[in-house]
């Protein structure tokens, strides 16, 4: 018997991640992330037969269909299942508006879910490199202390956590 690594049998492991699993969608024209959402064995049946990507709503426990109430369909091209066969990946061609059920400022449906991203802060430790410095050249390196902790002693990860409230997010180009 081979591996699940390795058979072409299709066994989604819906029973390691308390019956369902994570589906993507992403646009097969552009590769852009739409959205993800969850999959039991119905919603995935669903999308199957139905070649339209299904859901199932965690908010309201119920199968969803993207498109069913805006018309905003997303249209299956492939699928594309994980080495552990423990997520899935929706390859789509948006049949609609968009495909979020947010709308930006002039009142449309977005395309994407994923129209903001994080502002990530510098890395830790590392200083970006002086007006002064050559080209390519890292510039020196800056020790950042936590003066809370001993020397050698890592931050409890709750420290860290609320740290996260200094990042901020902006929108992606394009998807204002």
């Amino acid at each position: 018997m081979k591996s699940l690594e390795d058979t072409l049998e299709f066994m989604p492991q819906f029973e390691k991640r308390g019956g369902m699993i994570p589906a993507i969608a992403q646009d097969v024209r552009d590769g852009r992330i739409l959205m993800i959402g969850s999959v039991n064995a119905q919603a995935l049946t669903t999308a199957l037969e139905t070649r339209r990507a299904a859901f199932w709503s965690t908010s309201r426990n119920t199968l969803w269909v993207k498109g069913e109430t805006s018309g905003d369909f997303l249209e299956i091209e492939e699928i594309l299942v994980d080495c552990d066969q423990d997520a899935v990946v929706y390859r789509v061609r948006p049949a609609g508006a968009g495909a979020c059920h947010t709308k930006n400022a002039a009142g449309q449906a977005r395309l994407s879910c994923f129209y903001r991203r994080v502002v990530l802060p510098p890395r830790a430790g590392v200083q970006p490199p002086s007006t002064g410095a050559p080209e390519g050249s890292p510039g020196p390196k800056a020790e950042v202390e936590d003066p809370k902790l001993q020397p050698g002693q890592d931050s409890p990860g709750r420290d860290r956590v609320a740290a996260l409230g200094a990042v901020t997010l902006e929108i992606l180009p394009g998807m204002e």
